[in-house]
């Protein structure tokens, strides 16, 4: 390997350099109105160390959450290792003012800063408990069975679940769950209580009539094996069946679980991707449940609310689109960034003491929050305007006031940076709580008192703060140090907007240093043609583990873009809506087309005619997708464990983005159609056991080559899923790829 490419490669994800920095994504957790437990890194004696550390909002005071060393010592008596206080191997499940509650070598204990004790109640990672874990909730066997802490009781809930039709079960099409099973990630029992602990809510999952696929594992063991068959439902576009689940309400003071009379869903009532909003949930007090019903299609969502005693039912109102609904603005910005508090994953609230819901929907073109009653009568929009409201944080019920994230809404700054603001259920006073230019991840206090403010850019680490609603104060209390990447030539983007055909384009472009204008460079898009998301980071953190490789081909001498482009979410939804039925133009082909060669024309160091390509699964369909449509521009393209068929992957994707299944509408928008265009060199990647998107995408692309008589790399990696851009000889094979071919 040579000394270029280990610099690039040192700059990878969790690369040395990478590794080096402390606080990059911080993840803030309330125990009380008033307090919050983090993990703060600091170097020490030249090695990253960590402290729990608790902070009083009040006062803004830093303390130990608890003693360290008594800690380690406690668990290096019961472990028998040598434990270092400052790289405490555990994992918290609970605080409160006398205690926590942690996880150490999958066994849970408890700390009160003197004694480690045994937890009593050894809660299983598949169980789901009630936020005061008084109770459980167990699948097994297909059925479902509640645990009362209180008395030790186990009571069997359901008799009539059976494989494929059971109850909190996992959708096996989910996109990770052979490799879970593979990696023994524990998945929990699907459910969601209310507050009190006395309801819940789960489902009866029916897969049965779901198509089954495959994934062959040729290497199981180092010793000589046969092969290993993995079998699990999966439903394509294609396919005129899909899971479908019925809601279900639990009384655990009655041990008793009835059928919520609403249609069966097609789509999760639970997700299971972090931060993805749940579909449905209980009105603040518990006492009733709303559930969206969404068809498969998208373009209609039926809102119900239901009696939790009863079941029974009342639609309350309609959500209609000529494209798609697309209620994952949350998701859109901030994908699973750990720094984001997820526990509060749901986009639909409502009171039955206040007869209010507070909906939320882009139906006049922008997502913006409404005002029903609980009847489905209307009492007003709360926000309007030309920008987006991307989160609730909270809401305050008591002043009915709703405190919200939105992006737009700041003219002077980047439209895609959130900001935290303020309204009341009326829709007046909305007031901005946040000042600070950047993009802002917000964590409030459940009193609506405080909050926790990180603020960050593309360029700018991550500093948090506390802060009060008022705005009497704002506290620093961390900062993220990046001293190991301004050591190893940092490069930060370079922001650019271009109106191209009308729309407003984006793009971040990263040019290495110590360069020449006598010596022009190759530039390499990296590229993402799913149109669920943003792609261009609007977080340090983000742009340097995942800023499209630019770092590391800064070592290169490679230049990189990245770009947004109209089908990508973010504006407006006429902005949004160009992806649909449109797969093919892999969210604004023709557009980043036309931006590129504007970068070139304005940064003569560009060279225009050694232009790459590279992307992951919906990244990878759309490298391919450039070296088909565009040969005279895209010389190059690195395609990773793309959806080259959009028949061929998840039904939700394709319906949703596709339309209904129509064959030709499908053929078209597919690449496979036109590989014999391809005059660039092409790589083509995929791991032996992704299940999320299958290997038969990739296959069928070699087939088509093939016929085509195409010269083209093909590496299939063993025992690998769907993320296989960590795997060192992937890395390797990126970097030497473009540089021999640019």
């Amino acid at each position: 390997m040579s000394e270029k490419i280990k610099k690039a490669i040192d700059w990878m994800f969790t690369g040395p350099n990478i590794a080096g920095c402390t606080n990059l994504a911080i993840s803030t957790s309330f125990y009380t109105d008033e307090k919050f437990w983090v993990v703060e890194e600091k170097i020490k004696d030249g090695e990253k160390v960590s402290a729990f550390i608790t902070v009083d909002c009040k006062s803004g005071i830093k303390a130990p959450l608890f003693d360290h060393e008594r800690l380690a010592k406690a668990l290096s008596k019961v472990s028998g290792k040598e434990i270092d206080s400052h790289k405490l191997p555990i994992q918290i499940t609970h605080v409160n003012e006398d205690h926590i509650l942690l996880r150490y070598e999958k066994i849970s204990y408890i700390f009160d800063n003197n004694r480690l004790s045994k937890n009593k109640m050894q809660i299983n990672p598949e169980w789901t408990c009630s936020l005061d874990h008084s109770y459980a909730l167990i699948k097994k066997n297909h059925n479902l069975y509640q645990k009362d802490f209180k008395s030790g009781k186990l009571s069997r809930i359901t008799k009539d679940g059976k494989k494929h039709f059971g109850y909190a079960e996992r959708y096996e099409g989910d996109g990770d769950y052979i490799n879970d099973l593979f990696m023994g990630i524990p998945f929990p029992t699907i459910a969601t209580f209310n507050k009190d602990g006395s309801r819940y809510l789960t489902y009866k999952l029916d897969q049965r009539h779901v198509e089954d696929l495959y994934l062959l594992q040729n290497v199981p063991k180092d010793t000589p094996s046969r092969p290993i068959l993995h079998t699990y439902k999966f439903g394509f576009a294609l396919d005129a069946d899909v899971a479908l689940q019925q809601l279900y309400i639990g009384n655990t003071q009655k041990n008793t679980l009835i059928k919520a009379d609403i249609p069966q869903m097609a789509h999760c009532i639970f997700e299971s991707i972090p931060g993805k909003p749940y579909l449905s949930t209980f009105t603040i007090e518990g006492d009733m449940v709303i559930a969206y019903n969404i068809e498969t299609n998208y373009k209609k969502g039926e809102l119900y609310l239901i009696d939790t005693e009863t079941g029974t039912s009342k639609k309350i109102l309609t959500e209609t689109s000529d494209t798609f609904i697309f209620n994952d603005f949350y998701y859109a910005f901030t994908y699973a960034d750990r720094a984001y508090d997820h526990s509060n994953n749901t986009f639909i609230y409502g009171s039955s003491e206040k007869d209010t819901l507070i909906w939320s929907s882009n139906r006049d073109g922008y997502y913006h929050l409404y005002n029903y009653s609980l009847d489905g009568t209307i009492q007003n929009q709360i926000t309007k305007g030309d920008f987006n409201v991307t989160r609730i944080v909270r809401v305050d019920w008591e002043a009915e006031i709703i405190y919200f994230t939105a992006c737009g809404l700041e003219k002077d700054d980047n439209h895609r940076h959130n900001y935290l603001y303020s309204v009341n259920f009326a829709g007046n006073g909305t007031k901005q709580l946040t000042r600070l230019k950047g993009n802002h991840i917000v964590n409030m206090s459940p009193n609506c008192q405080y909050f926790v403010d990180t603020v960050t850019t593309s360029s700018k680490p991550q500093t948090t703060y506390i802060c009060d609603v008022q705005g009497k104060y704002s506290i620093e209390i961390c900062r993220a140090g990046i001293k190991s990447l301004e050591e190893n030539d940092l490069i930060l983007p370079i922001e650019i907007e271009h109106i191209i055909d009308g729309e407003p384009v984006n793009a971040v472009l990263f040019l290495p240093t110590n360069i020449t204008e006598s010596n022009k460079i190759p530039l390499v898009e990296y590229y993402y043609g799913g149109p669920q998301m943003c792609n261009i980071p609007t977080q340090f953190d983000r742009m340097v583990t995942f800023g499209g490789y630019a770092q590391s081909f800064a070592q290169l001498g490679i230049a990189t873009v990245i770009i947004d482009a109209p089908g990508t979410p973010g504006r407006n939804k006429a902005y949004h809506d160009q992806c649909y039925s449109n797969l093919g133009q892999v969210a604004g082909l023709d557009y980043h087309v036309k931006m590129i060669n504007k970068i070139c024309e304005d940064y003569s160091i560009l060279d225009i005619n050694r232009v790459g390509v590279t992307g992951h699964s919906g990244g990878g369909s759309g490298s391919l997708v450039c070296l088909v449509k565009y040969p005279e521009l895209y010389k190059a393209a690195f395609a990773t464990s793309g959806l080259h068929a959009w028949e061929l992957y998840s039904d939700e994707w394709g319906h949703r983005y596709m339309g209904d299944y129509d064959a030709e509408n499908y053929r078209v928008n597919n690449p496979e159609l036109d590989v014999d265009k391809i005059k660039g060199k092409l790589y083509l990647i995929h791991g032996e056991l992704d299940d999320n998107v299958h290997p038969l995408n990739t296959m069928r692309i070699v087939d088509k080559l093939i016929k085509a008589d195409k010269d083209f790399q093909f590496l299939i990696i063993p025992n690998r899923h769907h993320e296989i851009q960590s795997h060192p000889y992937y890395q390797r094979k990126l970097f030497e790829f473009f540089i021999e071919s640019l």
